[in-house]
């Protein structure tokens, strides 16, 4: 029963219009049909009225199915879209951090931010959705950690020289902190190689 109640909750929005027109189109024509014989309805005027009523309820269903197709269709391209924009990001951020290896780099996630806010996420697979977000919460943190580390680097430059231990303990808590940011983004740069070999990019060019 379980597996038959999660097929039915999978099937397409079409395919469970259809089925419950027909379900109901069947009860009315069973019903109409049950009076014609039974001779309460004269079998001209039963004929008559199925005959419009078949005409209208799939003149209906086609036009339905029609906008549907032509929804679903803008939909794909709309997810090819923004996928191909999410590709061009992400190669960018990547070249954005190899050839050089030290540095501190603020990456932006303008793209990403942007299939969130406008709800094309939706149209993403889970599996998609949960790998990019791997990725991006990885970038967003390594940009909070390039701008802490900036204004670590801003309060050494404003120290004295006089104050020689404060200004030692900052400039080693910031090669510390370099260090560590150095060692994420080479992190990342491998997070993006293994997420650009993914098979769903071949399918959107």
């Amino acid at each position: 029963m379980r597996t038959t109640r999660g097929k039915w909750s999978r099937a397409p929005d079409v395919l469970k219009t259809f089925f419950w027109v027909f379900v109901g189109l069947f009860i009315v024509v069973f019903v109409i049909g049950f009076f014609g014989i039974r001779g309460f309805i004269p079998f001209s005027e039963v004929f008559d009225f199925l005959s419009g009523l078949l005409a209208g309820i799939f003149g209906i269903l086609i036009g339905f199915s029609i906008d549907r197709f032509s929804d679903v269709n803008k939909d794909n391209q709309t997810r090819d879209d923004f996928l191909n924009l999410i590709r061009e990001e992400l190669t960018d951020t990547k070249n954005s951090i190899y050839p050089q290896k030290e540095g501190v780099y603020i990456l932006y996630t303008d793209i990403w931010d942007s299939v969130i806010s406008s709800g094309v996420i939706r149209l993403l697979t889970t599996e998609q959705v949960t790998k990019l977000s791997r990725v991006y919460k990885s970038i967003k943190s390594a940009s909070y950690e390039a701008e802490w580390i900036g204004l670590n680097s801003e309060d050494l430059d404003s120290l004295h020289y006089d104050k020689a231990r404060p200004r030692a303990a900052v400039a080693e808590k910031l090669a510390i902190n370099l260090t560590h940011h150095n060692k994420r983004m080479e992190n990342i740069s491998k997070m993006i190689d293994e997420v650009l070999k993914e098979e769903w990019w071949t399918k959107t060019r």
